[in-house]
């Protein structure tokens, strides 16, 4: 639209010009029109960056870059598991992360410029849309950032509500990655909850990425409980008695094969074929 609209400004000026038998001037519009015109076609399509044109507008990357590239395996690990990184938004399998027990989160990020120019990563938990003053705003319900720009490294844990405990983030450069840790202890049980990613590089080309229902957070000591539980089924008490006075002769072998069938029956005891 700027380009069109600043084409028919310097059409009237030119019909102007041609009225008044400018030749001088006609040439030098003539000159300033087609080389206005030649950077505004240069420049088309271009993001700005930094105030100036897009030398370098390629975002850095955990797996699939934008243009279906695979860039990395093993973008993302949970508790030295990991998952390789699709673009933008991916399902997967949920990760159990036990109540007060420490927990690691890695991201292994590829930029094209170099690690060393990746300046900025941030892990959110649960996020979600908010609106301030008439904006839609993501928020989450806590997140861990990490920045380093001209060796101002900076880092940011935003928990209001004590999520998490003992939170340690970590950055190192590896086989060509830039590595970010995030440690910490979750202390609040939460259902299957998504993470959010967000990587820039030193240009602020920035990259999203969505894991959907990727973790759990449980009381371990109560899971281990229930467990148990499931494992040992109760026997009946008539079951033991029968045991007892079979023992003792005063109940036949029927009855007490009556009470064996019945736990097979009910699968208390199973029976290997």
């Amino acid at each position: 639209m700027y380009q069109l609209s600043k084409l028919n400004q310097w059409k009237i000026i030119w019909w102007n010009m041609i009225r008044t038998k400018s030749s001088i001037v006609i040439m030098m519009l003539l000159i300033i029109t087609t080389t206005g015109l030649t950077t505004a076609d240069a420049s088309h399509g271009g993001s700005v960056s930094g105030g100036g044109g897009c030398g370098n507008c390629i975002p850095p990357t955990l797996g699939i870059d934008k243009d279906g590239i695979a860039r990395v395996s093993g973008g993302i690990s949970i508790n030295s598991v990991a998952f390789d990184v699709e673009y933008y938004s991916q399902d997967m399998p949920v990760q159990i992360l036990n109540q007060g027990e420490k927990t690691s989160i890695v991201l292994k990020i590829f930029e094209d410029q170099g690690v060393d120019y990746v300046t900025h990563a941030e892990l959110h938990f649960a996020p979600y849309d908010k609106v301030i003053n008439g904006i839609l705003v993501e928020h989450s319900i806590a997140h861990f950032v990490w920045h380093n720009e001209y060796g101002d490294k900076t880092i940011g844990i935003y928990d209001d509500d004590e999520i998490f405990q003992d939170v340690v983030i970590n950055a190192k450069n590896t086989d060509g990655f830039k590595i970010i840790t995030f440690e910490f202890k979750p202390m609040v049980i939460m259902d299957q909850t998504t993470l959010m990613t967000r990587v820039w590089d030193e240009r602020k080309n920035v990259v999203n990425n969505y894991f959907v229902d990727a973790i759990k957070i449980i009381d371990a000591d109560n899971a281990e409980s229930l467990q148990t539980n499931e494992i040992q089924p109760k026997i009946p008490s008539w079951i033991k008695n029968n045991a007892g006075w079979w023992a003792d002769g005063q109940i036949g072998d029927d009855s007490f094969v009556q009470g064996i069938q019945f736990l097979i029956k009910e699968g208390i005891v199973q029976i290997q074929n």
